[in-house]
């Protein structure tokens, strides 16, 4: 579900039908932000999807190096050392034979 950009919304939303689309792109880049908790963290899913991090790590990780791996990423959680990207689209669209309305 990551790897797509904004041409490509575009596209599908004409691929649909749409003969008229607004995309509004909101990208945010944050130093210092997480989740608040590393519970929340490793317990966040990048999108519905997606497993979350406590999900993967027991997936793929022995117990010892998931210990590992929190040992060294938790205190950078609990210390909000790290930087949130996030990007979010908002698409509105018409379609043909379907006018504003009072038209």
């Amino acid at each position: 579900m990551m790897n797509f950009g904004e041409r490509d919304l575009l596209e599908f939303a004409r691929l649909a039908g749409f003969e008229e689309v607004q995309l509004d792109l909101h990208v945010e880049m944050v130093p210092g932000v997480w989740w608040g908790s590393w519970k929340a963290f490793v317990n966040a899913a990048g999108n519905p999807l997606a497993p979350t991090l406590a999900e993967a790590m027991a997936e793929v990780l022995t117990e010892q190096e998931a210990a590992e791996f929190e040992a060294y990423l938790r205190p950078l959680v609990d210390a909000q050392q790290g930087i949130k990207r996030e990007a979010v689209v908002y698409m509105r669209g018409r379609k043909r034979g379907r006018g504003r309305e009072g038209e």
